[in-house]
């Protein structure tokens, strides 16, 4: 991913999150694999804000989502329930599919790496 902006990168982990809920049989270790991308996605998120003002108009309230559902699966995780895995896939989709336009970064990842997203209903 070299020449991605660490914002870019983020959005990036976290529609691989979306991807493996959605095409691969839900078990514990990918539970784990999940909540390491999704601890990218936020760090990464974080990294790229504390640069600067994003142009595509991220905010800490998107570092905040991401991070929020890294801690919900590392909640899930110790008490070894899948109960959060159905609505922390409602809330990426929806994020995906509710996100402005105009944000480059995620347009640019949906049209060309996650173009399995607009099949979605």
């Amino acid at each position: 991913m070299a020449g991605m902006n660490s914002g870019k990168v983020a959005h990036d982990h976290a529609l691989q999150v979306l991807e493996l809920l959605t095409h691969e049989y839900w078990t514990s270790e990918l539970m784990e694999k999940i909540k390491n991308e999704l601890k990218v996605s936020y760090e990464k998120l974080s990294e790229h804000l504390c640069a600067g003002k994003c142009a595509c108009g991220d905010k800490k309230s998107d570092v905040d989502f991401y991070q929020t559902l890294y801690e919900d699966m590392q909640e899930a995780l110790s008490f070894q329930s899948m109960s959060v895995v159905p609505v922390l896939q409602e809330q990426l989709l929806e994020y995906y599919q509710t996100k402005d336009q105009s944000h480059r970064c995620i347009q640019s990842l949906l049209n060309t790496k996650h173009t399995w997203v607009h099949e979605i209903d």
